[in-house]
């Protein structure tokens, strides 16, 4: 963590940097590294840092040309939007990155997010649903581990959330003992 008397020089630079940027390409950049700037600080403190961070990542959608510099920027609002917890933006970003790119891994990496952003404030049933669409990825060697991770963190979940435990109960019908209850969320 900066000091605070740099941390407001580097924020100062940085608004310099969009203000000089000459090329669209350039005012991407800018504005890319002022959000990646901000979104480290909303990890401690998400308001007002993620809402910044939101607003300069929805400013340089608009004049992102490159494909990777759009991907970039759909991975900072889901993290600046899993910070304020809004699940929608992430999803509606992720469902726009996937759309972008072809590459398998790449979408797999948007997938996950969007799982581990449902899994801090998502219902189990979402999460459930984003592990049964990323199925045909799940069984991939390369992400086994990943996706078998997820449905841990799910099961945990399942465990120590009052609201998830009872939406397993109602998915399963209430008759299922502990035991079951680990093995089956």
């Amino acid at each position: 963590m900066m000091a605070p008397g740099r941390e407001e020089d580097a924020f100062k630079y940085l608004q310099m940097a969009l203000i000089t940027a000459m090329t669209p390409q350039a005012k991407t950049e800018a504005g890319l590294v002022m959000a990646e700037f901000l979104l480290d600080r909303a990890t401690m403190k998400p308001e007002p840092y993620a809402l910044m961070a939101r607003q300069y990542l929805e400013a340089v959608l608009d004049i992102a040309e490159k494909p990777e510099a759009r991907l970039r920027t759909y991975r900072g609002i889901m993290k600046a939007a899993a910070l304020m917890k809004d699940i929608h933006t992430v999803a509606n970003a992720c469902d726009k990155a996937i759309k972008l790119t072809p590459d398998d891994d790449v979408k797999v990496k948007f997938l996950l997010a969007r799982i581990d952003a449902f899994l801090d404030v998502g219902t189990w049933k979402d999460v459930k649903q984003l592990l049964a669409e990323a199925e045909p990825y799940s069984t991939n060697p390369k992400w086994q581990y990943e996706f078998a991770l997820r449905k841990a963190v799910m099961t945990g979940q399942v465990l120590l959330r009052d609201d998830w435990f009872e939406e397993w109960m109602d998915y399963t019908g209430g008759t299922v003992s502990i035991r079951s209850r680990a093995n089956s969320a």
